[in-house]
């Protein structure tokens, strides 16, 4: 098993969360002893979006990454899904099949983690189009933009905007040790640490006081 490393350029955080949102609320739906902001978010419900995205653009980036974090680890599955559907049908990308996906932030970068990717190369290597590229090194990149653009247009598919900007090849899971997925009928799932909640809690509060004074 392989992981691939994907590096992140920019990132629209509203758009994610508009369209991941109503997502992210049903999956927890089922999830059992949810905190008071996350309680507090499912009740605003998807009817108050505005209010929402008001609450949310009052965190600051690291926040709003783990934030987005969180949403792609519940919905981890549906996306893989998603993906192998779409490289299944390109020439190239046919060649690669995917198991589980994870984003972390790394300082203040954002690196999307593929894990558990199997990549036929002999597939590969038998596709000319490929055979012409390993020719010359320069050219290798072209290969890689097709399969970054393939899967942009998967995550898009399911309401995912990320930049992807470049990728690189692991033999090691480093981090599989956090990759346990999240099972349909959990009990409970711990989706933000304390310090995230905590800021939560602080954005809705920013976010009503105006409003009780007007």
């Amino acid at each position: 098993m392989i992981t691939v490393k994907i590096d992140i350029g920019t990132i629209d955080y509203e758009k994610n969360f508009k369209e991941l949102f109503p997502v992210a609320m049903k999956k927890l739906e089922m999830v059992e002893n949810k905190n008071l902001a996350l309680r507090f978010l499912m009740k605003m419900g998807e009817a108050s979006m505005t209010a929402v995205l008001g609450i949310l653009g009052r965190l600051d980036e690291r926040a709003k990454g783990e934030i987005l974090c969180g949403i792609i680890r519940l919905y981890g599955q549906e996306i893989v899904s998603r993906l192998n559907e779409t490289l299944e049908k390109d020439e190239i990308g046919r060649n690669i099949h995917i198991t589980q996906i994870l984003l972390l932030q790394n300082g203040e970068e954002m690196e999307l983690y593929a894990y558990g990717a199997k990549i036929n190369y002999r597939g590969l290597l038998d596709n000319q189009d490929i055979q012409k590229k390993v020719k010359d090194a320069a050219e290798n990149m072209d290969v890689k933009r097709q399969i970054l653009a393939l899967c942009e247009k998967a995550m898009r598919d399911k309401g995912v905007w990320l930049d992807l900007i470049d990728f690189s090849l692991e033999q090691t899971d480093p981090k599989q040790e956090i990759m346990a997925p999240i099972q349909e009928d959990a009990e409970s799932v711990h989706l933000f640490s304390e310090e995230l909640e905590e800021k939560i809690l602080n954005a809705v509060v920013d976010y009503i006081k105006p409003l009780l004074t007007d």
